[in-house]
Order: structure tokens, then C-alpha cells, then sequence
């Protein structure tokens, strides 16, 4: 394909990756249909993804010492360091009344 098409296995493919394109025809369109706060600069980076993952798997339980080559980090010190703050056993309470919430603002439109 090339010339600007997306034909990411081709050899003779222009690019792999239009991370620009991706974040304003994706990525923001998504945050934001979410409730989230989406605005260049001052919204949810894509970044903060990654470490709302990392968290999660943490809160659950999966060792730092699988999570951190998983992110790729060069040692589980720095792991540890970064989520130190990550409680053990996850509170869903006010996950779960936002999903509530917002199911129950579809159900009335």
C-alpha cells in the first residue's frame, strides 16, 4: 500500500505507527465519550493508562517481580518505588457507583 496507507505488515509499508492521527481520531474521542477529561496537555494521557494498569495489576496482587519487566522497568526497586502507594486489596466502591451511574443516566435518555 505505502504512501500514507496503513498496511502495517507490508515491507514496503511508509510507516508502522501515526501516533498523532491515533490520539486525535481515537484516543481522545474515546477519554472523552467516557466522561473523562480529554484536552490536549491538561486531559488523560494515553501514558496514564500504562500506569492505571500497572496499579491494577498490583492492587490484585501480581508480583512486582512479573509487573516490572512487563513495563519494562530496569529494576523492581524502581517498581516498587513508583506504585509503593498501591493499596493490595482494590476499593471497586466508587467504580461501581460510576458504571451505576452512568447506566442509569443511558437507561433515562
Amino acid at each position: 500500500m505505502g504512501a500514507g496507507g496503513l498496511d502495517y505488515g507490508s515491507a514496503d509499508a511508509d510507516h508502522l505507527w501515526d501516533a498523532l492521527l491515533f490520539y486525535k481520531t481515537v484516543y481522545r474521542p474515546a477519554v472523552a465519550a467516557v466522561g473523562l477529561p480529554a484536552e490536549s496537555f491538561t486531559g488523560v494521557r494515553f501514558h496514564d493508562l500504562r500506569h492505571t494498569c500497572a496499579s491494577q495489576w498490583i492492587a490484585d496482587g501480581i508480583d512486582t517481580f512479573l509487573v516490572s519487566p512487563w513495563l519494562g522497568h530496569s529494576s523492581v526497586a524502581f517498581t516498587d518505588k513508583v506504585y509503593l502507594h498501591t493499596p493490595k486489596e482494590p476499593d471497586y466502591a466508587a467504580a461501581l457507583a460510576k458504571v451505576r451511574a452512568a447506566r442509569a443516566a443511558s437507561t433515562a435518555s
